[in-house]
C-alpha cells in the first residue's frame, strides 16, 4: 500500500512537471515569435529607408565634390596642341579621382570603406580618367551606357544601382559646371557586397540579402555555405514569396526558411526606385535559434520536478510509515482475537485510528459481556484524584512546594479581585524563592495570562469554575487548576 501511495504521487508530480514545462515553453515560444515578427517588420522598413537614404547621401556628397573649385579646375584652359591638351586633361582628371578615392572622399561613415569606382567624363560622356589606373576605361562612352551619366550631362544629379565589371555598385553622379556650361561629370560607386551588408545588418540587428536581377547578389552571412543555402531555399521553399516580390513589387508577409539547417523568419521587399539594372529588392531575416535561446533557462522546471519527486519519495516513506504502521498493528491485534484470545484488548496510541481501536474494544466487550471504561469514567477518576489531593495535609503540600489549599467554601467566599491579588503575591514569592526577579511581570500581565488559561480550561469544562494554586517544583513555577463544580 505504501508503494502504491508513493507511485501515485510520483505520477501526479511528473505529469504536473511535464505539463508545466511544455505549457510555459509553448507560451514563451509564441511570445518570442510575435516579438521577432514585430522586429522583422520594423527592420524591414528601416533597411529599405537606409538604402534610399544612403543613395541620397552619396549623391549629395558627389554633388558637393563636383561643384568644388578643384573639380572645375580640371577643365581650366589647356595647351593649344590637341594631343598635349588631351594628355594634360587626363593627367589632371586622374590626379583628382585618385585623390578622391584614396584621401578626401568623406564617405567612410556611410559605407565603411573606400569606393570601388571614381571617374570623370567629358561633356559627351566619354571617360577621361578613373581611379587606380590612368588608362582603365579611358575613351569609353558612358553617356550611352549609364542612364545616370545622361542625367548629369543634362544638369541633374542622380543616384542609381549600376553594373560595372560584374559588380553591382550603388552609384551617384553630378555635373561639373563652369561659366561656359557643363564640362563633364563626376561619378562615384560603392559595391553592394557582403561586407557592406554585414555592417548594415549589424546596425539593425538582422541578417539581410540584396536581390538584383532575380538573384541574391550578396548577403550579410559570413559563411559562403550559408549564402548558397539562402539562394537554394529561396528558389525552393521560398519561391512563391520571391515571385510575389519580383512580379508584384510588394513586400511579402513573414515566412519561415531554413538556412544551413538554422531556422529563420524572413520577409522580402522591393527597394523603391527605377534602377538601370532592373528590379532591386532585399530579404531580411531573423534567427529563431537566437530568439528562442532564453528557453534554455527553463532547465529549472525539470530540476524542480526531479526535486519534487525526491521529496515525494521521502515524504511517502515517512507518511506511509506513520499511517500504515498503526493499521498493521491493528491488523496484528485483530488476528489475535480471531485466533481465540478474547481477553485481548487494543492499546494503540494513534491520533488517526486510536478512536477506532477504542470502538473495537467496546464491540469486543459487548460480545464478551464486559464493559470498556468510558471517557466519562475516566473523567470521574480524574475528579476523584483531585478530591484526594484536596484532602492532603498542610505539611504534605509544603513538602511538595505547594501553597496551602483552600476549601470550596473558602474559594467561593473569596472575592475575585482579592483572589487575583493573592495568587499574584504567591507568584512573586515563588519567583523570589527560585532566585528570579519578582517584579519582571506586572500584575496586569499576570492577571491577563491567568484569565486566558481559565478560558481555555472552562471551554472544556462548561458550567464550572476554576481557581489556581501556585506550585514551586524545583526551579520551576506552575499553576495547579482547582475545578469548582
Amino acid at each position: 500500500m505504501k508503494i502504491k501511495i508513493i507511485v501515485a504521487n510520483l505520477i501526479i508530480v511528473l505529469l504536473v512537471g511535464v505539463a508545466m514545462h511544455f505549457f510555459i515553453r509553448s507560451s514563451l515560444k509564441s511570445t518570442f515569435l510575435k516579438q521577432e515578427d514585430s522586429k522583422l517588420q520594423a527592420d524591414r522598413g528601416l533597411f529599405k529607408d537606409l538604402i534610399v537614404l544612403q543613395g541620397f547621401q552619396l549623391m549629395a556628397e558627389v554633388q558637393r565634390k563636383a561643384s568644388s573649385q578643384e573639380a572645375r579646375a580640371v577643365f581650366d584652359p589647356l595647351p593649344p596642341d590637341e594631343k598635349e591638351a588631351e594628355k594634360e586633361l587626363r593627367k589632371r582628371s586622374f590626379l583628382l579621382v585618385d585623390k578622391y578615392a584614396t584621401e578626401e572622399l568623406p564617405l567612410d561613415p556611410i559605407f565603411g570603406r573606400k569606393p570601388e569606382l571614381v571617374a570623370i567624363t567629358n561633356p559627351r560622356g566619354v571617360v577621361i580618367a578613373r581611379d587606380t589606373d590612368a588608362n582603365i576605361d579611358v575613351g569609353k562612352m558612358w553617356g550611352n551606357q549609364y542612364n545616370l551619366v545622361k542625367f548629369a550631362l543634362n544638369g541633374r544629379s542622380k543616384w542609381d544601382i549600376i553594373e560595372y565589371q560584374g559588380m553591382y555598385l550603388q552609384s551617384a553622379v553630378a555635373p561639373i559646371v563652369r561659366d561656359e556650361g557643363i564640362v563633364g561629370c563626376l561619378l562615384v560607386g560603392f559595391e553592394v557586397d557582403n561586407g557592406f551588408l554585414q555592417r548594415e545588418g549589424s546596425r539593425i540587428g538582422s541578417d539581410v540579402g540584396i536581390i538584383i536581377n532575380n538573384k541574391v547578389y550578396a548577403s550579410s552571412f559570413s559563411s559562403d555555405i550559408k549564402r548558397k543555402s539562402l539562394i537554394s531555399e529561396l528558389m525552393s521553399s521560398g519561391k512563391s514569396y520571391f515571385d510575389k516580390m519580383i512580379n508584384k513589387g510588394v513586400a511579402t508577409e513573414t515566412f519561415t526558411i531554413e538556412v544551413e539547417d538554422e531556422p529563420f523568419i524572413a520577409s522580402l521587399s522591393p527597394i523603391p526606385g527605377n534602377y538601370q539594372v532592373g528590379k532591386v529588392g532585399f530579404i531580411i531575416l531573423r534567427s529563431l535559434d537566437k530568439a528562442f535561446s532564453p528557453l534554455g533557462y527553463l532547465w529549472f522546471i525539470p530540476a524542480l520536478t526531479g526535486l519534487a519527486i525526491l521529496l515525494v519519495i521521502i515524504a511517502g516513506v515517512l507518511l506511509g510509515s506513520h499511517f500504515i504502521k498503526p493499521v498493521e498493528a491493528l491488523e496484528a491485534e485483530l488476528r489475535k482475537v480471531l485466533e481465540g484470545d478474547f481477553e485481548h484488548r487494543w492499546e494503540i496510541k494513534s491520533s488517526e485510528i486510536g478512536g477506532l481501536s477504542y470502538l473495537m474494544n467496546q464491540v469486543l466487550d459487548a460480545l464478551t459481556g464486559e464493559e470498556e471504561e468510558s471517557e466519562e469514567g475516566q473523567e470521574e477518576e480524574e475528579e476523584k484524584e483531585i478530591q484526594r489531593k484536596r484532602m492532603k495535609t498542610e505539611e504534605e503540600f509544603m513538602q511538595e512546594g505547594e501553597t496551602k489549599p483552600f476549601s470550596i467554601e473558602e474559594i467561593l467566599a473569596e472575592p475575585i479581585d482579592q483572589y487575583y491579588r493573592r495568587i499574584y503575591k504567591e507568584f512573586k514569592e515563588a519567583k523570589a524563592k527560585i532566585g528570579e526577579d519578582p517584579e519582571a511581570i506586572s500584575f496586569e500581565q499576570f492577571t491577563e495570562k491567568i484569565k486566558e488559561t481559565e478560558r481555555n480550561i472552562l471551554a472544556k469544562q462548561p458550567g464550572k469554575g476554576v481557581r489556581f494554586q501556585v506550585l514551586v517544583q524545583g526551579n520551576r513555577i506552575s499553576y495547579k487548576p482547582i475545578i469548582i463544580p
